[in-house]
């Protein structure tokens, strides 16, 4: 029995849906580089002005990261597979069900750590991949989750 695409969608639990947008620690290596710059910093300098520095720098990074990934949504409807980004601009890519021939998974050591990964969804010809869904939580739910509305929606 094909169930619909709008009931597969239903079922996907709150923590699934969670995952359709990109994790904060995907970013985390911007917030690490600061801390390089503090350490290695020579020590002749005036500590105080360092550490009010690296922390400053520290705050501004972790603002940029949180504005940037909340402007980034990934959305799976009954028909197609979408990624939302902008700050200022909105861009929208969508590819129709129908087009999809392949949904894989992609997990470096340091998204390992996190529960994290990439989700690569291509079509026939073209590139090696068309959207990418970077920074997933429990990418390999989500990516069963899209094999299911794409097998409901063919």
């Amino acid at each position: 029995m094909n169930k619909k695409p709008e009931m597969i969608l239903d079922e996907i639990s709150e923590e699934e849906k969670s995952g359709l947008h990109p994790s904060f620690f995907q970013c985390l290596p911007t917030l690490i580089f600061p801390f390089l710059i503090f350490i290695l910093l020579p020590f002749g300098t005036r500590l105080f002005i360092v550490v009010i520095f690296f922390f400053y720098l520290e705050i501004c990074f972790w603002v940029f990261v949180r504005f940037y990934l909340s402007t980034i949504h990934y959305v799976a409807w009954p028909d197609r597979v979408e990624k939302r980004t902008g700050i200022f601009q909105r861009d929208s890519k969508s590819i129709p069900w129908d087009q999809i021939t392949e949904i894989s998974c992609k997990q470096t050591l340091f998204q390992r750590l996190f529960k994290i990964g990439d989700i690569f969804i291509e079509t026939a010809g073209g590139r090696e991949f068309q959207i990418c869904w970077a920074g997933v939580k429990h990418h390999e739910q989500v990516a069963n989750c899209l094999f299911a509305m794409k097998k409901g929606a063919g």
